[in-house]
């Protein structure tokens, strides 16, 4: 996960509008995310694997309702039909 987290980012900045200071501020963020996995795994004593995929599922719930699911294109495009790869 923190391998492609920066190309993640990346990829959601080309196609909402490129922002190379959004994507660098995003990006800036991946250690203290890591970070908290870390310690999260420890304290219950779980994979870091898993502790990631459950703040992963918990996000996409809790951030998710009413605007997209997981798979939707209109995710990254703000509801709006994705008609190109790079505005």
């Amino acid at each position: 996960f923190v391998a492609s987290a920066g190309g993640i980012i990346n990829l959601a900045e080309e196609l909402t509008g490129y922002d190379r200071s959004r994507a660098l501020a995003h990006a800036a963020r991946i250690e203290t995310t890591t970070a908290e996995i870390l310690d999260d795994a420890a304290a219950r004593g779980v994979t870091p694997q898993r502790a990631a995929e459950e703040r992963a599922t918990l996000r996409i719930r809790d951030e998710g309702t009413g605007r997209w699911m997981p798979g939707d294109p209109a995710a990254w495009t703000n509801g709006q039909s994705l008609t190109k790869l790079r505005p």
